[in-house]
């Protein structure tokens, strides 16, 4: 397994706990919706987290967003990095396909720090614009909300409280689309069973979850 150090370029809040990480990227390839294995170290302590990339495959730059509340060693490692500082990536992995040659629409619906990989495939621009939908779900300020809502169709920024009304409707208005879920395991499960519901086709969801047992 090849472990490829990367370097700490900055760190930037974007609401509350919710911070973006900014790595340099030399030679690291990703496919845009894919996630790696990060590793920290400190002295004989050391901690290893799934992550999301962030950034599209042409960026000269990695990043990488999450909340940093759990106060985990990982967490409390990453804050405190400086310009120059390197952490190691390894075992790039993942599992969402997005079909180019679809005449359907992309509609991606993501929970809080959910919509990371979706970002990746917004900005890499492998999908016309018209035929890309966000469904960005949470309270306060929506995630990447200025960043991503001229890339796309359309950007839905949806609180918890309407998320079963706001979710069928849509999807009710684009059941042949093709369908993305990022969140976790509470959220996925609550917008697979309105898919199920609706009776969407199984193999038109695909589903990246921020929880153990990946799917």
């Amino acid at each position: 397994m090849e472990f490829k150090k990367i370097e700490f370029i900055k760190k930037i809040s974007e609401y509350g706990d919710v911070y973006s990480f900014y790595f340099k990227n030399k030679d690291i390839l990703f496919e845009p919706g894919q996630f790696c294995h990060l590793l920290v170290e400190n002295g004989e302590q050391n901690e290893v987290r799934d992550m999301s990339f962030a950034s599209a495959p042409s960026d000269d730059f990695l990043m990488f967003t999450m909340h940093v509340d759990s106060g985990t060693f990982f967490k409390k490692t990453l804050m405190k990095l400086k310009e120059g500082d390197s952490i190691s990536l390894f075992k790039i992995v993942g599992k969402l396909k997005i079909n180019e040659l679809s005449f359907n629409k992309h509609i991606f619906i993501s929970g809080g720090v959910g919509l990371t990989p979706f970002r990746s495939i917004v900005r890499s621009k492998i999908l016309p614009k018209e035929k890309m939908e966000i469904l960005q779900i949470q309270r306060g300020n929506h995630l990447f909300k200025e960043d991503l809502q001229s890339l796309v169709d359309k950007y839905h920024a949806i609180t918890p409280e309407y998320f079963e009304e706001n979710i069928q409707s849509i999807i009710s208005k684009n059941t042949n689309a093709n369908f993305y879920l990022c969140g976790s395991k509470r959220f996925m499960e609550g917008a697979l069973e309105i898919f199920k519901k609706l009776n969407i086709n199984e193999n038109q969801i695909q589903i990246e979850g921020f929880y153990k047992d990946k799917k």
